[in-house]
């Protein structure tokens, strides 16, 4: 669809915030790389423009390179939370070396808006296994990888002769057996961590906006 007779390249977007407050317009998205430590002034060192559309964590390869090509690549990334999934931990951290820090996908099962309830934390998942054990001392009856929407999950099934008579079932699962479905080992360890650590005193004062090395953010252009 064409949404200007002057620029068939751009396109109609919408952006919230944290307070979930919607910013729309039609053109294109620009990506500002910065430098924001304690000692020097905040220095813009990469722009990059995209599509509107485009969704945010798609510009971090391209953008790590770039930097690489400057000699300005970082150990340590600030991003927002559009540019951070589980691949992206782990692609930002093996084909670069930079470690991603910002606000990671939440955990939106029941579990763990639940106090009391067991998160997919609370089980022992042996990799080299395939067997998850549960907080009740139950292994698994099957795992196997599900492929979903280009991406891979497992599917952690445990047995409903186990689940059904276990004391802790109201802490664990609303159905007759629980389902784990973490994603591929690294990618799940890389959310895990980042999890953990952004849960850390430290990591809230970095969400306040406590510099580190370079940050990247992003905002619409007219």
């Amino acid at each position: 669809m064409v949404a200007s007779p002057y620029d068939a390249d751009v396109h109609y977007a919408k952006k919230r915030d944290a307070k979930k407050r919607a910013t729309t317009w039609i053109g294109y998205k620009v990506h500002l790389s910065e430098t924001c430590d304690d000692v020097g002034p905040p220095l813009i060192i990469h722009v990059a423009t995209t599509p509107a559309p485009i969704v945010d964590r798609v510009v971090l390869n391209p953008l790590h390179a770039a930097l690489t090509a400057k000699d300005l690549l970082p150990a340590r990334f600030l991003v927002d939370a559009a540019y951070i999934d589980a691949d992206g931990l782990v692609a930002a951290l093996r084909s670069h070396g930079v470690e991603l820090i910002g606000p990671v996908p939440k955990d939106n099962q029941w579990q763990a808006r639940t106090e009391g309830a067991f998160t997919i934390e609370a089980f022992r998942l042996d990799w080299d296994r395939q067997v998850a054990v549960c907080p009740a001392g139950h292994s698994s009856r099957s795992w196997c990888p599900d492929h979903n929407l280009e991406r891979t999950v497992m599917r952690i099934r445990f047995a409903t002769r186990d689940c059904k008579a276990c004391p802790l079932k109201p802490r664990c699962t609303r159905s007759q057996r629980r389902l784990l479905t973490p994603r591929l080992r690294e990618e799940y360890e890389a959310l895990v961590a980042a999890r953990a650590r952004e849960g850390r005193p430290a990591a809230a004062s970095r969400r306040g906006g406590h510099a580190l090395e370079r940050c990247a953010s992003n905002g619409p252009t007219p």
